[in-house]
């Protein structure tokens, strides 16, 4: 990660923003999280900048849905190593909107692997859930074809392409509560 320019989808989350917690001890050259809300990501760079004042931070107001502004952003931060965490993971939201639900988590997923192929990015680790496993809600399809697309993708030489299935985030938003 050191060196490298880092770029996180879902980096106003608190999956993404633990994230980009981490990588900043590692020095990226640059480090943009991307998310669909201004707040939470002006929350972060603040935090990072505080923390990290060597470390380049920026953000990018995308929603992973919207391609040509996220090939935008992808074109101007030219990425080596993309984490994509956003996603829509609230069990109540996503089953009351499924639809919502499969763009952001399937289309979404779809534009992010595109574009880091069309960006020549060297890896791209998408977060998934144990819901994946078996699906049994909406969420947990959508997730598991995200872990598909991975998959697919991961055939691509030279470029790594992996998944990491994540349990309930503790004290997250919709997440399991200590």
């Amino acid at each position: 990660l050191g060196g490298k320019c880092v770029l996180i989808t879902g980096g106003g989350g608190t999956i993404g923003s633990e994230i980009a917690r981490q990588v900043a001890l590692c020095k990226p050259s640059r480090l943009v999280c991307l998310g669909r809300r201004a707040e939470p990501l002006l929350s972060i760079q603040d935090e990072l900048r505080r923390q990290n004042a060597d470390v380049e931070v920026s953000t990018e107001v995308c929603d992973v849905r919207e391609r040509n502004r996220l090939a935008a952003a992808f074109a101007y931060h030219h990425p080596n190593i993309i984490f994509h965490t956003a996603a829509r993971k609230d069990i109540v939201p996503t089953e009351s909107d499924p639809a919502e639900t499969v763009l952001v988590n399937i289309k979404g997923t779809i534009n992010v692997v595109e574009l880091t192929v069309a960006n020549n990015a060297d890896m791209l680790l998408f977060t998934s859930s144990i819901k994946a496993f078996r699906p049994a809600c909406v969420m947990g399809v959508t997730k598991r074809i995200g872990e598909l697309i991975i998959s697919d993708a991961a055939q691509s030489p030279g470029k790594i392409f992996c998944t990491l299935r994540l349990n309930n985030v503790l004290e997250s938003s919709g997440g399991v509560q200590s």
